[in-house]
């Protein structure tokens, strides 16, 4: 008969949620309670006496043998471990279960019991999560994105291959490695303050950059974004990252700030240089003017101060135009480093626009016998600042006529090819030699020796100018996104800078007819632009 205290405890056994279990020492189930029945899906009479090797496959069986073996000669009792057990109908539980030894009232060993729960779905989730960060780890490497993981040490315990690029360490050299050893001393104590700041707050950090010493001694910089990273529970296991290797693109920014600092001081230079000697030479000539008008006869020595004066006066306005020209160029440096530029634009309708201007500039240069014909789309649209544009046609225009003989012929084409609109400023005239169209858009450049043009006023031929139109051509290209090129083939007659034409058609001895002056050379500047740019 069963006493009373031990019916009791039984009772409670039976009813408990956890799995309890009691076998003799070979194995053999004495005792079982109701949750060990609905997990293996036998009854408890079932249960009773059945060895554990009927439930268990051959691989379990040894492991719970070497378990029990353990704690039968250590008394101790064995910690929680994971069995597989075979339900009756064929399908498998995963269990956790402790095991102890039993004693009979003398102290001997009779057997083993413990206490046990089914784990079947949190192993499955466990799996699961297992495979998908095998998956999203083998992802992260194919796409070659700078991934990484630390521990709450900041030592590695998972990185993308690029990594090794980056630090120059093998992949066995790197995992394990702590963030000290790949970091200056003052990277060191920024990451040990972020990593800090992030376990508190649980935040992710913002992109930051950060100094790393590869294998060679070598320094790159990194930018990095990093995150908490916690186990199923919550709790904070380490933290993860992005990185991207960014040594390539700082030493570029540093070459060019380098480079734009030494060009503002060109730049400034060349116009103190300039404007110093012309305030220094128009103070002496009005002084000499004044000291030798008494003794010099009116006749020549009032005309050459007036010629003085007069290419003074061209120097000073060289001198403003390129003080303004500078002041564009160095705006237009610092404008190119902002993300975004306010710069007022609407949509243009190219032909009408382009009409308008033609209409303009013919009325400008009425003094000349010249053909200037508007060809191609008529429904092109450009999305642009009109003030920019309008000066760009004017300035192109301009050159062209002033390199066009009378009786010549000037086509403005207006056409679109993929993704870019052209505008094309096409004349017939001189055209320009290699080595000029090398330096053409330098500034303060002229295509002609100066005295062959001075006297000449604008629109004239061969009346030239300051080289500073294309050079603010130029400039505004880098400004507002477009680009501008030529090509350009020098009078077959003209070989030299020196080589003078008539200025008119029917007076080049070498022409016969019109034809022959359009075949023998010409320009054509072209602004370009893109439509997905706009």
């Amino acid at each position: 008969m069963i006493p009373a205290i031990e019916q009791k405890y039984r009772s409670i056994l039976s009813n408990i949620e956890e799995l309890y279990y009691e076998v003799d020492l070979s194995g053999n189930l004495t005792f079982s309670n109701d949750s060990m029945s609905k997990i293996l899906g036998y009854s408890k009479d079932e249960l009773i006496g059945m060895n554990n090797r009927q439930y268990m496959d051959e691989e379990t069986s040894k492991k719970v043998y070497q378990i029990f073996n353990q704690v039968y000669r250590t008394g101790g009792p064995a910690k929680a471990f994971d069995w597989e057990l075979i339900k009756k109908d064929g399908t498998r539980k995963i269990l956790e279960i402790s095991v102890s030894l039993m004693h009979d009232s003398k102290g001997q060993p009779i057997g083993f019991y413990g206490v046990g729960r089914d784990i079947t779905e949190r192993k499955k989730e466990e799996e699961a999560l297992k495979e998908w960060e095998r998956k999203y780890r083998m992802t992260l490497q194919n796409l070659d994105i700078e991934y990484f993981e630390v521990d709450l040490k900041g030592t590695f315990t998972f990185f993308t291959d690029i990594f090794c690029r980056i630090l120059g360490y093998s992949k066995e050299e790197l995992m394990g490695m702590n963030n000290r050893r790949y970091q200056t001393e003052e990277t060191a104590k920024k990451a040990y303050q972020l990593y800090n700041e992030i376990y508190r707050t649980g935040k992710p950090s913002k992109l930051l950059e950060w100094e790393f010493i590869s294998k060679d001694g070598s320094k790159r910089v990194v930018e990095t974004s990093q995150c908490l990273m916690q186990d199923s529970r919550g709790q904070p296991i380490g933290f993860c990252g992005i990185a991207r290797d960014i040594t390539e693109r700082k030493q570029a920014e540093e070459q060019e700030r380098n480079l734009r600092v030494a060009k503002d001081k060109v730049l400034n230079h060349l116009s103190h240089e300039l404007r110093t000697p012309l305030s220094l030479i128009q103070g002496g000539i009005r002084i000499l003017k004044r000291k030798t008008q008494a003794h010099i006869p009116p006749v020549g020595g009032e005309e050459i101060f007036d010629i003085l004066e007069k290419n003074l006066g061209r120097l000073s306005d060289i001198q403003q135009e390129s003080d303004r020209i500078i002041r564009s160029y160095l705006e237009m440096e610092e404008s190119l480093h902002l993300e975004a530029l306010d710069i007022p634009q609407e949509r243009i309708s190219l032909y009408p626009f382009t009409q308008k201007v033609l209409g303009e500039v013919k009325e400008k240069a009425s003094h000349r016998d010249i053909q200037i014909t508007l060809e191609g789309a008529k429904e092109l649209t450009l999305k642009t600042n009109p003030e920019v544009l309008e000066g760009l046609f004017i300035g192109l225009l301009k050159n062209a006529i002033e390199n066009t003989p009378d009786e010549g012929v000037i086509r403005v084409v207006l056409e679109q090819k993929a993704q870019w609109i052209h505008l094309k400023f096409m004349d017939f005239g001189i055209g320009i030699t290699k080595e000029n169209q090398r330096r053409l858009f330098d500034g303060l450049f002229h295509t002609l020796d100066t005295e062959l043009y001075a006297s000449k006023k604008p629109y004239d031929f061969g009346a030239g100018g300051k080289g500073l139109d294309l050079l603010r051509m130029k400039v505004y290209s880098k400004r507002f996104g477009f680009d501008i090129s030529v090509a350009s083939q020098r009078c077959l007659y003209l070989t030299t800078d020196r080589d003078l034409c008539p200025g008119r058609i029917s007076k080049c001895p070498h022409c016969r007819v019109r034809e022959d002056c359009f075949n023998s050379g010409g320009s054509t500047f072209c602004l370009n632009f893109t439509v997905a740019g706009e």
